[in-house]
């Protein structure tokens, strides 16, 4: 399983996001943002399900992440 990592400007916007995941059932769960990126804290969700959060998050989002291979290691998402 491939994590993506939402990361966002506000921690408002994390929150106000979590919810909009929670309710269109997307399995999502709040943590410590990448260092040097967003406000502090970001989402985390499978892979599966980043399309359906770029339609509900669209520009709320700042950057996105994925894990390597491993899941030790936070890169760049590059679809």
């Amino acid at each position: 399983m491939t994590e993506i990592i939402l990361v966002f400007r506000s921690s408002g916007a994390v929150i106000a996001g979590e919810r909009k995941l929670l309710d269109a059932g997307v399995d999502v769960r709040v943590m410590a943002a990448p260092k040097g990126s967003g406000c502090g804290i970001c989402l985390s969700i499978n892979a599966a399900h980043l399309g359906k959060a770029k339609l509900l998050l669209g520009n709320d989002i700042q950057s996105i992440y994925r894990s390597d291979e491993n899941g030790k290691e936070l890169l760049p998402w590059v679809p």
